[in-house]
């Protein structure tokens, strides 16, 4: 009978704390595992850019060849391309784009990829920051991890971003 009163004072206890509550009272996860969990997300939100092949998008096939041509630009000694000599007739490029898609796509092309997959490196690794900075600024903003954990989720899977990143 006493197992039965002491099992019964622990389900009204337990019934008395939120979910919430027993997440926030666990033991601190280790710093590995968020790294990696956030890593996971920023995968799974570019996830279109891990499979093989080209992905679809309505002016990829434009990019890779900005991509490809302000490379050879750069292995040609102009270290930032104000005329990029190898699209068309030439054009200033980096005047009317944004250059940081193309800049980060550099190192990778430096690694050997070529413009296609330095685009779907350089997707994958702004995915992957794009969660680590919405952990890290709602830390900042005094969120739980709870809480971090859920802005990064909504920023990396919300839908003008995913549709952003593979467009």
């Amino acid at each position: 009978a006493e197992n039965h009163a002491e099992g019964f004072l622990l389900l009204e206890d337990l019934g008395n704390t939120t979910f919430l509550d027993a997440f926030a009272a666990r033991e601190p996860v280790p710093r590995v595992w968020v790294f990696l969990a956030l890593v996971a997300l920023g995968g799974a939100g570019a996830q279109d850019m891990l499979k093989p092949g080209i992905a679809l998008g309505h002016d990829l096939h434009a990019h890779s060849w900005a991509v490809y041509s302000l490379w050879q630009s750069v292995k040609n000694g102009a270290i930032w391309p104000r005329w990029d000599p190898y699209l068309g007739f030439g054009m200033p490029l980096l005047q009317f784009y944004a250059p940081l898609g193309y800049v980060l796509c550099w190192p990778f092309q430096a690694l050997g990829a070529g413009p296609i997959e330095a685009i779907k490196a350089m997707v994958v690794l702004t995915q992957v920051f794009s969660a680590f900075s919405g952990w890290y600024s709602a830390r900042w903003l005094g969120a739980g991890r709870l809480g971090a954990a859920i802005s990064a989720t909504v920023l990396v899977l919300a839908p003008y971003h995913l549709l952003d990143a593979t467009v």
